[in-house]
């Protein structure tokens, strides 16, 4: 059996042209290398943009592209451009199966063996983390406390009862007498990624108002101030 030819022939003696842009129809004695004009490259279609990536004319109008005008100029061609090639249909999952998602690093990320790092024992001895306060807020408290005295700190009530100043008591000395114990937290109050806790106990809650209600986890002495002692303590 002949091999098929590339080259068509209509009945009528014509060839098609396939050259990109052109397809005219000719006969091969007039044929010459000024007969054909056409576009070498390949159409693009980006961002609403038709256009040729030999001259990079483009137009946003499908029928304009059609007519803009090759920009070479050469024989014409009766051998048609070969196909493009289809991308491959991906294998259908079978149920069950698991897709694996992820970059190739992160791939290799996951087989690398990672150390863990141990979690320190409960019954290890707590210590003490020295609180440092940075110059722009030791500069703001500054003002703060000044301009609350220029406006009259001596308006503070100094016969109101003496108030314990532990974290969590809130006690006044008329509620409570020194024979009581004072209920509070040593240490520090801790609000981390939504949870609100005390470094002393660390009973973690996401509730504000449950973490005003936490009872204290140590009992000692009530430490008595009136108002103005409290406030600079407590400032």
């Amino acid at each position: 059996v002949p091999e098929e030819k590339s080259k068509k022939m209509s009945e009528d003696g014509l060839n098609r042209c396939y050259n990109r842009g052109c397809g005219k129809t000719y006969r091969d004695e007039d044929n010459h290398e000024k007969a054909c004009r056409f576009h070498p490259g390949d159409p693009f279609f980006h961002d609403a943009y038709k256009g040729w990536s030999c001259c990079q004319k483009k137009s946003v109008d499908f029928t304009e592209f059609l007519n803009i005008p090759g920009c070479t100029v050469s024989f014409h061609s009766n051998v048609k451009p070969p196909e493009p090639v289809k991308p491959a249909k991906e294998k259908p999952m079978s149920p069950g199966e698991v897709l694996s998602v992820g970059t190739e690093t992160e791939k290799r990320m996951d087989k690398s063996p990672v150390a863990k790092e141990e979690r320190p024992r409960d019954d290890l001895p707590m210590i003490s983390i020295k609180s440092s306060v940075g110059s722009s807020l030791s500069s703001a408290l500054a003002r703060f406390r000044a301009q609350s005295s220029s406006q009259g700190a001596s308006a503070i009530d100094e016969s109101k009862p003496l108030m314990c100043v532990n974290r969590s008591c809130g006690k006044s000395q008329s509620e409570a007498s020194d024979q009581d114990s004072c209920v509070h937290h040593p240490g520090y109050p801790i609000f981390h990624e939504g949870m609100k806790y005390w470094s002393c106990c660390q009973h973690k809650t996401s509730d504000f108002d449950q973490f005003l209600k936490q009872n204290g986890c140590a009992k000692g002495d009530h430490k008595w101030a009136n108002a103005k002692e409290a406030a600079k303590i407590m400032s």
